[in-house]
């Protein structure tokens, strides 16, 4: 009996635990199951989903708040960075992947000294990508014009590039890496003069920057006689100033739409390359990192293009394919590498911005020295005609593509039509010459193209490469009748859609210049003094800008005779030959291009092509002529907000 009991204990026993294997192999092959059919993967997924919609749901409510902030306080639009920021305050976790760029591709160095470059990270439309992190995948978040948007399958990228150190390194031991603290590199020059270049690394992206140590001029150095060296090709370095100050951004100041309460239409190329109208609210209407500068389009259709205010530095080569630095033109003058001697001082009354180790240049046209060709206050920026006018009178002046620019008149005709061009709107009196225009319409200065020219030769624009001519024999803007502008951006100041055309070729552009002297009479015979009340006794203005040049000849030596002025496209880009009736290639600036000043015999100046005439026409002041004769000559406007 006892025997049974204990058989059937040891029975119940055994089941017992063959029970408990069949349901442990029960609930694997359940588990199995479930996972094997996608069951727990899509729950996970479902999971991931409702996090990605609720921190969509939550950037979004940020973005509205941020966006009516923007609205009652009128403040710049929001950018991606401040929504990131709310967002990893209320526990977020938001990582930032950048790809490298540096603020400047070559700097000169001082011996023993010090300078820096920081390192800048693209993207379009936020300098910076952004990736919120749900269990360790990357999700790349974007900001539309309207709304926050993430994307719902994670990003194929290198998770270890926001872990990677950023390094430097120079190819030889004349310039040295002191430092990098945070996005800043702070370099040191050695003991002696020579280029050097910095290779700089993140994660697998790569940067370089040419670095020259040099010596340098001081406050006190003077004009050394004799001093000589190649100025045949350049590069113009380029900072931008905020507001009307000298406070050196990282961005051009916003361009301004607005005058007399009257406002002009932001405008952007789409994938078509149709214009299409937007808003100052839009990341995407310009960004000039990219060489999309701010267009705007008028009630009569005219185009004008942004020039924000800023400062520049030059930096002369024996060629366009040389490495080695012959000379500068910055705020100590003009001056050689080699030993520091200076050949020309810097103008009386020119402002400069010491910034980075270096002295720089505030372009004349958007400071308040009227002799200098600069306006009646400081300005924040200008906006320049996107192509030759036409319209013979005040009231069809219209800047746009495809159309014959304006013949034929002259430079009195067009300066009063450009003093008094509206553009579809009512406009506002000037109290200074009494005449009714919108925001300041005038006929361009030599400044004003110079400041053009010298952002096109910028890393903004066409970076020292010239632009094409645009030799269409009918004269039509952008090249050609129609929309041809858009297959013509080669004759475009930034190489795309959003820069300039006709700056090179078409027909002569009159200049709001004139001269000291008029042997000629040209003043009355070309209606300027009816039109401008200005004589050869006359000042500078705000609208034009007076010369001084007492001889006959042309000033194609504009370095000996010093007849230019600092920021006009003349002697900073001239070439230093000079001029006579059989070394005709004595009188050339950059590209070989022409340069004519007024003079005592033509005392006016024109600017721009007249294709018939030359095809060696190029961005900087090329075919400027004076005006003794009617070929074909056009009209550029400007407005001043």
């Amino acid at each position: 009996m006892n025997m049974k009991i204990k058989n059937q204990r040891a029975i119940t026993l055994i089941a017992l635990v063959i029970t408990i294997i069949i349901l442990l192999i029960l609930a694997g092959i359940s588990i199995a199951s479930l996972t094997g059919s996608g069951l727990f993967a899509k729950a996970g997924e479902a999971k991931i989903k409702t996090e990605i919609a609720n921190i969509e749901e939550e950037a979004n409510l940020i973005y509205s708040e941020l966006l009516i902030s923007q609205y009652i306080n009128e403040i710049d639009k929001p950018e991606m960075s401040n929504i990131v920021s709310k967002l990893i305050d209320r526990g977020y976790k938001i990582e930032e992947v950048m790809a490298l760029s540096l603020d400047k591709d070559a700097i000169s160095l001082s011996i023993n000294g010090t300078a820096t470059i920081t390192v800048k990270y693209n993207g379009s439309p936020d300098p910076i990508n952004y990736y919120v992190v749900i269990n360790e995948e990357y999700y790349k978040m974007t900001l539309t014009e309207n709304a926050v948007k993430v994307d719902r399958n994670p990003s194929e990228m290198d998770k270890t590039v926001t872990i990677e150190t950023l390094k430097a390194e120079s190819n030889n031991t004349n310039v040295t890496v002191e430092s990098i603290n945070g996005s800043v590199i702070t370099l040191k020059g050695g003991t002696t003069a020579g280029t050097s270049t910095i290779t700089v690394t993140y994660g697998s992206h790569t940067a370089t920057c040419e670095i020259n140590v040099v010596v340098r001029p001081t406050e006190t150095s003077e004009v050394v006689e004799g001093t000589t060296f190649s100025t045949n090709h350049g590069k113009i370095d380029v900072i931008w100033l905020k507001d009307n100050t000298k406070e050196v951004v990282s961005n051009p100041n916003t361009p301004i739409l607005t005058s007399g309460g009257e406002s002009m239409t932001p405008v952007k190329w789409n994938d078509s390359n149709n214009i299409v109208p937007t808003t100052n609210t839009d990341t995407n209407w310009y960004n000039y990192e990219e060489n999309r500068w701010a267009n705007t389009r008028t009630a009569n259709e005219s185009y004008f293009v942004w020039i924000p205010r800023y400062a520049y530095r030059i930096t002369y080569y024996e060629n366009e394919t040389s490495t080695t630095p012959t000379g500068y033109y910055d705020g100590y003058g003009q001056w050689k590498a080699e030993d520091a001697s200076i050949r020309l001082k810097l103008d009386e009354g020119v402002d400069t911005v010491d910034y980075n180790g270096e002295k720089y240049i505030v372009h004349p046209a958007f400071d308040n020295n009227v002799e200098m060709g600069g306006w009646s206050n400081k300005l924040s920026g200008f906006w320049f005609a996107k192509f030759e006018m036409s319209g013979a009178t005040a009231t069809e002046l219209k800047s746009t593509y495809g159309v014959r620019s304006i013949g034929d008149q002259t430079i009195g005709t067009q300066y009063k039509n450009a003093r008094t061009a509206t553009y579809g709107y009512i406009g506002t009196i000037d109290s200074f010459d009494n005449n009714k225009s919108y925001m300041n319409s005038h006929m361009t200065k030599k400044s004003e193209w110079g400041a053009v020219a010298y952002l096109t030769h910028s890393k903004y624009g066409r970076n020292s490469k010239e632009i094409t001519i645009n030799d269409n024999q009918s004269f039509y803007t952008g090249g050609a009748p129609g929309t041809a502008y858009i297959q013509n951006t080669n004759q475009s100041t930034t190489g795309n859609t959003y820069g300039i055309y006709d700056m090179s070729g078409n027909s002569f552009e009159v200049m709001a210049v004139f001269n000291s002297v008029d042997s000629n009479n040209y003043f009355t015979t070309n209606g300027w003094t009816e039109a401008t009340e200005l004589t050869v006794e006359s000042n500078s203005t705000k609208y034009a800008t007076k010369y001084y040049n007492s001889t006959t000849e042309q000033s194609r030596n504009i370095i000996v005779n010093k007849t230019g002025k600092i920021g006009d496209a003349t002697k900073e880009v001239n070439t230093g030959g000079a001029y006579s009736t059989t070394n005709t290639s004595g009188y050339r600036n950059w590209f070989t291009d022409n340069e004519y000043l007024a003079n005592s015999e033509y005392p006016f100046l024109l600017c721009g092509g007249y294709c018939g005439y030359s095809v060696e026409s190029g961005i900087f002041s090329s075919n400027c002529a004076v005006g003794y004769a009617i070929y074909y000559y056009s009209l550029r406007t400007v407005l001043t907000p």
